[in-house]
């Protein structure tokens, strides 16, 4: 079982979970990882509580902006970004 540091500081399965919260959220792990990452999130609150978090902010996000479409020129810098440091 995972718990946090005393010093409120997380442990590195705490920092490794979280690190990969957006992937996670994002269905972009394989399926060891994502395990790995939901047996993590049974056993520590505080991680569960942070990604709980995340997923309510996603929904809330989502649901007051499914209409509102990023401007082209946005998407454009994105791409451009994405490249360069994919490189």
């Amino acid at each position: 079982m995972t718990s946090p540091r005393t010093d409120g500081l997380p442990d590195s399965e705490c920092a490794a979970a979280l690190g990969r919260m957006y992937e996670f959220l994002d269905g972009e792990l394989a399926d060891a990882d994502s395990d790995t990452i939901r047996r993590h999130l049974a056993d520590c609150e505080p991680c569960l509580d942070h990604f709980d978090v995340e997923t309510a902010m996603r929904a809330l996000v989502s649901r007051c902006c499914r209409s509102e479409v990023a401007p082209a020129s946005l998407k454009a810098k994105i791409e451009v970004i994405l490249r360069t440091t994919t490189r």
